[in-house]
């Protein structure tokens, strides 16, 4: 929703429920995998 990039929007809403599981660790690599081109777009 108003994310530029789909995977964006798909990797921070599982950031989010895993964060909420105490899975950020693991989420959080993932997301550091992101193209930087992609970074922008999550909302801090």
């Amino acid at each position: 929703p108003g994310f530029p990039y789909p995977t964006a929007a798909t990797t921070a809403a599982a950031f989010r429920g895993a964060h909420l599981r105490g899975r950020g660790r693991t989420v959080y690599g993932a997301v550091r995998a992101v193209p930087p081109t992609a970074i922008p777009a999550y909302p801090g």
